[in-house]
């Protein structure tokens, strides 16, 4: 089986080293960044198959069986549309687009071309939500009466991307509850397994703005005299090896590798990545959260948050006869009222949260599969699967900015 890629940026370079890793093949690779070609070659991609233009890759026509689309979430409807016109089954980046008509459009190309589009919602790949879905469908603990799911994004994580960022503002990107959880939402809908009625929700920009900035601070770090004691000073992040090791801050922002040429680079006035994060041009929330109401009654809330030390997400589960919740060493804890208790011990997966846990690898072995053979498996997160996640989303978004307004599924609002 043939690949190519669109985009091998932090996203398109995993699926490229995990296409290669599962017996598949990549013969192509389009980027605006020349400098990619040395990365592309690695995974056996010729001068010949290597494009910094799009229009010229898609002028060869179909020269693989799949396409891997990880571009910036602006441009994924025309790069996905024309892949379908094509004839391409495409492994597709979240999120599906920048609008939810764009969501349906591809989904509806996708029904009318034949092809197959999964949504790389690689969380349903991971071990420990894979063991958490086991659980509810075992009814060991009863029937699912509501549940709550947390993403504690990491303050300097969320600071590179959200602040500093491609993701900062929604004129060039979607709102953080779509950019970021999307994810989420859709393993909420994978649990629960049952259509989303009503959405409302509340959340803002409450840190990264002008009028937190401190008194003395300058619009970069290179010239700020709080430098050296600022939490969020570039210079402190992007050389935290910890930071680089969970989250690729430095790697992502193609600073450099030592801590010299990061410094250097940071000091340098054209990267986005040395302003100071109360005085950027960022718009999307810092603090999120969505209330749902599924089908039966069933319960949902999600809380997305940047105030956090650690990347991570934590799940709790209520059943009608017992709790289950994830541990912070990546175990699930249970407890039946009145009887037993346990953990579930979750295979832990080499990458960390970089490589989400394993869902990464995940989702590329069962692309594969599923190209190949034809059968849908049944994590698989199609894009009919994966439109009800961003149609929650973007009821989400629209319920926050009238200050929590319940929004029903069918259009109506109360």
């Amino acid at each position: 089986m043939n690949f190519a890629i669109i985009g091998l940026g932090g996203r398109g370079s995993v699926y490229a080293h995990y296409i290669n890793e599962y017996g598949a093949r990549l013969v192509a690779v389009c980027d605006i960044n020349a400098d990619k070609y040395s990365l592309a070659a690695k995974y056996g991609v010729s001068e010949n198959g290597f494009f910094t233009d799009e229009s010229e890759f898609f002028k060869r026509g179909k020269i693989a069986d799949a396409l891997v689309i990880s571009t910036m979430d602006g441009l994924h409807y025309e790069q996905a549309m024309r892949a379908l016109d094509f004839g391409y089954d495409i492994l597709l980046e979240k999120p599906i687009a920048l609008t939810l008509e764009q969501c349906k459009s591809i989904e509806r190309k996708a029904i009318q071309t034949g092809r197959k589009v999964v949504v790389c919602h690689v969380l349903r790949y991971a071990p420990i939500y894979i063991k958490l879905k086991e659980l509810i469908e075992s009814k060991k603990l009863g029937d699912v009466v509501s549940l709550s799911l947390t993403e504690e994004i990491g303050y300097y994580h969320f600071a590179h991307s959200y602040v500093r960022g491609n993701w900062r503002n929604t004129d060039v990107s979607t709102p953080l509850i779509v950019a970021k959880n999307c994810h989420d939402l859709d393993i909420i809908c994978w649990f629960l397994d049952r259509p989303c009625l009503s959405v409302s929700s509340v959340g803002g920009l409450y840190e990264f703005k002008p009028d937190k900035a401190p008194l003395s601070s300058a619009a970069r770090c290179v010239d700020c005299p709080l430098k050296e004691e600022c939490k969020y000073s570039c210079f402190k992040l992007y050389t935290n090896a910890e930071y680089e090791k969970c989250a690729g801050l430095a790697a992502h922002a193609n600073l450099g590798r030592t801590a010299e040429e990061i410094c250097a680079a940071l000091g340098n006035t054209h990267t986005p990545y040395g302003r100071c994060v109360y005085r950027c041009d960022n718009n999307v929330c810092d603090h999120q959260t969505v209330n749902m109401l599924f089908d039966g009654g069933v319960t949902a809330q999600l809380l997305s948050t940047a105030f956090s030390e650690n990347i991570c997400r934590n799940s709790v589960v209520y059943f009608t006869d017992g709790k289950a919740y994830s541990l912070p060493d990546g175990n699930i804890a249970y407890e039946k009222f009145g009887g037993e208790k346990g953990t579930i011990e979750v295979e832990k997966v080499s990458g960390g949260y970089a490589h989400h846990g394993g869902g990464d690898v995940g989702i590329v072995k069962e692309f594969i599969s599923y190209v190949q053979d034809g059968v849908k498996p049944f994590s698989i997160t199609d894009i009919s699967r994966s439109v009800q996640s961003h149609e929650i989303a973007f009821a989400a978004e629209q319920s926050r900015l009238k200050n929590g307004k319940t929004l029903f599924m069918n259009g109506s609002e109360k």
